[in-house]
């Protein structure tokens, strides 16, 4: 790995960076031994000596593991948090897509499981390659079992859901524990872990357009009692679009060991690599006036040299050990190698038909290479006072990204015709690579949160958080410095509190912040939010939960420009975001099966000298979005039907824009037949958009980024676990 570099000073730094890691693998190679390992599970029932019991933390024995459970549902998270909560005791908005969802309704992509979830708006790209926003702002980091790195839409770096367990979102800013970031919320990815029993379990699936994707996955115990263990999974898809010319192809191949090192110590080992190979495509024109085109669906702009392609690397370490008093250590790093290479053409200018139904051209190469790291340290600490439990955690984290850049953009002397279009005629213009620039943004954070209950059914939890930030753009050929930023003791405070009305019903409010550097200024940007709501589980015999929330977010010292004085900027800016959202999940009955979901969302901006106050900030953002699924299963007191389930739903935003580009809204329904074959093989046939609904799912601008829902679709389905 270290042989690709071709800069002294990066491979020490990187090398630096990958210590703490080490020490992790390092600590696991030490202790566990084969026969060790194989000891550690009765290693508690035989200790001769007596200890003190430990203090059980509220919601961490809870299985925050999905897998097996059957459910639409999870009533544990990790988002937001260093342990696993009830999520009923987070005072902020957090949606579960488990992996039975998942599976249910074939995602294999983070924007997949997005487009499903409460408040959650998909700006529609290629596959694994568009934006997710949420209450009006986009979502930039992704944490992978709790630890960052940036999600960037243009570079594809969302993984295949083939190593996911669940995927879990919170609204609202997540600063206590990310530091820098977007006020929108974040995204957590629970990885896949290696169990104590052996399963093989395979997935086929083919659908419309050559939609084909395999998927495997194994699991096995290395010693007899299950101390250590692992499982390897691997998926590829390759996949046409309803698109002309547009297809998709991703593989991603995923190992992971478990070990217990002790009765009260753990390590995991994550690895995988994910490759994606694309034909782009970037959206359709307008007309002059902004008027979305009625024409064919599958009409492509764009050129057949059209290209994408990235490769990934992850790996993620997490070592734990609880001590006898309850107090609990825990370490972890990940370190992740993108490499991304594009070429393409798209269209620049609207059309004016019937006169001209041509668009002009224009062109864009870029090769890209991410490296990052990011590490965790906490310690998180149980204590009996008041009469009640208290949990405490303090922690540091770092974290450091190398960007390097270079790119060409340009004309493309061709005129395109939609209404006759041919992509194997725009000729490929010579694309030379410049503006070579790495960017390393870096950053550490101490911070402490404390759940501190006073009293039975009341939580209070207040948090903190310092954080050094800073960040150096440097030409790569002259080693000039074009940007530099430095931003010292930024704190950033939580507070929330959570009132149980009854064993299963609670009531929440919260106060949140965050910050994000800005490249004109160098006053970041700040974002608050208030929250309040109603939270539910265990409902209907146990498994349905549910939430109700309302919020508002500000985000202040917005960069302005001053209108005297152009190119002069200040921090002046301010929009804000408010509405409401409602959750409901799991089952209804012992049949019956639900996901609904509903967010009614108003931006607008505040102060700003180029804006009237009161206009729409995130035009995109619809102020209605719903979702729903719901699954009927039938059993053996329903004879010839037992092992048949039918299901179904779907998805309904209002209108939406860009400037004069209106999107009207639209609603589309979804079904499915399941039937359970044997006891170890289910067949699955889905319909999507199941009355053909045309539509526009993304406006943009005048010459692209205008896509087209896709039309009616199918996909048949085969899996087996054993």
């Amino acid at each position: 790995m270290f042989e690709s570099f071709d800069d002294k000073g990066r491979r020490a730094r990187l090398m630096c960076h990958a210590a703490p890691g080490a020490l992790v693998l390092a600590l696991g190679l030490a202790f566990a031994g084969p026969a060790q390992a194989q000891d550690a599970a009765t290693a508690e029932a035989g200790a001769a000596e007596e200890v003190t019991a430990p203090i059980v933390i509220e919601g961490e024995g809870a299985p925050e593991t999905t897998e097996g459970t059957n459910s639409f549902t999870s009533s544990v998270a990790t988002v937001g948090g260093k342990t696993p909560a009830s999520v009923r005791e987070i005072p902020q908005a957090v949606s579960v897509v488990t992996r039975e969802r998942m599976d249910e309704l074939n995602m294999t992509q983070l924007e997949d499981a997005a487009r499903r979830t409460t408040g959650m708006l998909v700006l529609t790209n290629d596959p694994g390659r568009s934006s997710i926003f949420t209450r009006g702002f986009e979502l930039d980091t992704l944490t992978v079992e709790g630890l960052p790195a940036p999600l960037s839409s243009i570079y594809g770096t969302q993984p295949d859901l083939a190593i996911a367990d669940r995927v879990e979102f919170l609204r609202g800013p997540a600063g206590l524990f990310t530091g820098a970031g977007e006020i929108s919320g974040i995204a957590n990815l629970g990885l896949k872990k290696a169990h104590k029993d052996f399963a093989v379990k395979g997935k086929a699936s083919a659908g419309s357009w050559n939609n084909y994707r395999v998927e495997g996955d194994v699991n096995a115990p290395l010693v007899e009692s299950g101390a250590l263990r692992a499982r390897l999974v691997a998926a590829y898809q390759d996949r046409d679009s309803f698109i002309d010319v547009d297809e998709n192809q991703v593989g991603v191949v995923y190992g992971t060991l478990g070990a217990d090192l002790g009765p009260k110590t753990k390590l995991d080992l994550f690895v995988w690599h994910q490759q994606r190979d694309s034909v782009p495509f970037n959206g359709l024109p307008v007309d002059t006036n902004g008027n979305l085109l009625d024409i064919d669906r599958s009409t492509f702009v764009g050129a057949s040299w059209n290209n994408f392609e990235n490769e990934i690397f992850e790996s993620v370490a997490k070592f734990s050990h609880e001590f006898d008093n309850g107090f609990k250590l825990n370490l972890s790093a990940r370190y992740s190698d993108r490499d991304v290479e594009l070429a393409y053409a798209y269209g620049r200018t609207a059309i004016n038909p019937p006169t001209t139904t041509t668009t002009s051209m224009a062109g864009l190469a870029r090769k890209y290479d991410e490296e990052t790291f990011s590490t965790d340290a906490n310690v998180v600490m149980p204590f009996q006072a008041f009469g009640q439990l208290q949990e405490f955690v303090v922690g540091v984290d770092y974290r450091h990204y190398e960007q390097t850049v270079e790119e060409w953009r340009g004309a493309v002397p061709y005129s395109y015709d939609v209404y006759n279009p041919n992509p194997y005629a725009v000729p490929k213009p010579a694309m030379p690579y410049g503006n070579p620039a790495r960017s390393e943004p870096t950053q550490t954070g101490i911070y402490a949160q404390g759940r501190i209950r006073p009293m039975a059914g009341l939580t209070l939890v207040l948090g903190a958080r310092e954080t050094w930030y800073e960040n150096e753009t440097t030409d790569t050929v002259t080693g000039v410095v074009s940007e530099r930023k430095d931003i010292d003791g930024e704190f950033t405070p939580f507070a929330g509190v959570s009132y149980d009305l009854t064993q299963n019903i609670s009531l929440f409010a919260s106060y949140a912040e965050i910050f994000q550097p800005q490249s004109q200024i160098t006053t970041p940007v700040t974002g608050e939010n208030y929250e309040a709501g109603v939270k539910f589980d265990g409902m209907m015999g146990g498994d349905f939960n549910g939430a109700l929330s309302v919020f508002r977010l500000n985000q202040t010292d917005r960069v302005v420009q001053n209108p005297s004085s152009p190119g002069v900027y200040y921090a002046g800016g301010e929009v804000k975001s408010e509405g409401f959202e409602a959750e409901i999940s799991g089952n209804l009955t012992e049949k019956l099966d639900l996901f609904a979901g509903y967010a009614f969302t108003v931006t607008e901006y505040v102060d700003d000298p180029s804006v009237p106050s009161g206009t729409t900030f995130s035009t995109y953002t619809p102020k209605h979005n719903a979702n729903l699924w719901l699954r009927y299963s039938f059993g053996p007191d329903d004879g010839v039907l037992n092992g048949l389930y039918i299901a179904g739903g779907g998805r309904a935003v209002s209108d939406f824009y860009n400037g004069v580009i209106e999107g009207p809204g639209y609603a589309t329904l979804d079904a499915q037949l399941g039937y359970k074959v044997t006891e170890n093989v289910k067949a699955t046939f889905s319909v999507n958009n199941l009355l053909d609904r045309k539509y526009y799912e993304r406006v943009g601008g005048p010459g692209l980024f205008n896509f087209y829902g896709a039309p009616r679709n199918v996909m048949f389905t085969l899996e087996a676990d054993f």
